[in-house]
């Protein structure tokens, strides 16, 4: 599983092109996009190619879903899929993630409780299994963006913004507003509450 193959890289105190990477099936989007790299600079050129949708469930192609609320326009919300056309939606990502986590069966802030016993206290991922999702800010921030960290096969510091550049499968693109060093800590993270999941599944299985 491509989650579990970053875990094991993360714990060796790597963060490298993963051994997954060559499952990953790298073919471009069944609908042409103008352009693959996902960055606020293209925000206007996939609203343009968006589909709209009032009410958004995300699904296992979800890559990304971007919060726009801070520009001036109709839409607060793009979500990205891999394979797929985006869709713009004025929901908010909140309520986005929000009906998301509900129909997982486990809220976020389960995930969070876990994550403080961890000493995790800011930006918890949502861990479930080998889906991960991972948010750029607070979640009390009604305008946080999250990656599907289980789509991400490997990053590195994009030198001239000083952000994170992320490669993903189907030679998709994105280019995150934090820092490379804060991605990563993001990902260990995520790797602390992986094992934890793991091993309380192991030991109640």
């Amino acid at each position: 599983n491509s989650f579990r193959k970053t875990v094991e890289n993360t714990k060796k105190g790597v963060f490298k092109e993963t051994d997954y990477a060559e499952e990953a099936n790298f073919k471009f989007a069944e609908y042409q996009l103008s352009s693959l790299t996902i960055e606020l600079k293209n925000h206007a050129t996939f609203i343009s190619e968006s589909e709209e949708e009032e009410f958004v469930l995300i699904g296992k192609n979800t890559l990304y879903i971007q919060n726009i609320s801070y520009l001036e326009g109709t839409y607060q919300t793009i979500i990205h899929r891999i394979g797929q056309k985006p869709v713009k939606t004025r929901e908010k990502t909140a309520d986005i993630m929000t009906r998301y986590f509900n129909q997982q069966g486990i809220n976020y802030e389960t995930i969070q409780s876990i994550g403080k016993l961890l000493e995790i206290t800011k930006y918890c991922p949502y861990l479930l299994g080998d889906i991960c999702f991972l948010p750029d800010f607070g979640r009390k921030q009604a305008g946080t963006s999250w990656l599907a960290l289980h789509h991400v096969i490997t990053g590195q510091s994009h030198s001239v913004t000083n952000q994170t550049y992320l490669f993903c499968r189907n030679n998709y693109r994105i280019i995150i507003p934090i820092s490379y060093k804060s991605f990563k800590k993001r990902v260990e993270n995520a790797t602390l509450l992986y094992h934890v999941q793991k091993s309380a599944f192991n030991l109640f299985s």
